[in-house]
């Protein structure tokens, strides 16, 4: 029997629950992780005098990131709707089962 008199709640419920707070709590703990490395390296490089060095190394990510999604938007752009097309897997046919 999954409700109990003690509880006074669906058992059911408690591994739906616990899916939802593990998968948090692995995002939490990354998020935890990254953070940890960035204030590291901030601290380093304040440390050695090479806060210079460290704000042009994100400076020059950032601007790659920035040129890709132009470059990405950019590619959806083009009047070249054949080849546009082509990128487009999108199956007209049924599949039915057997």
């Amino acid at each position: 029997m999954l409700c109990s008199k003690v509880a006074n709640f669906h058992i059911g419920l408690i591994l739906q629950r616990c899916k939802t707070v593990h998968h948090e709590m692995i995002c939490r703990s990354q998020w935890g992780k990254r953070f940890g490395m960035m204030k590291k390296t901030l601290n380093l490089a304040i440390i050695t005098n090479r806060t210079n060095e460290l704000y042009k190394i994100h400076e020059n990510l950032t601007k790659e990131m920035e040129l890709e999604l132009i470059e990405e938007n950019n590619q959806t752009k083009d009047n070249n709707t054949k080849e546009f097309a082509h990128t487009i897997s999108n199956s007209i046919n049924i599949k039915t089962k057997g």
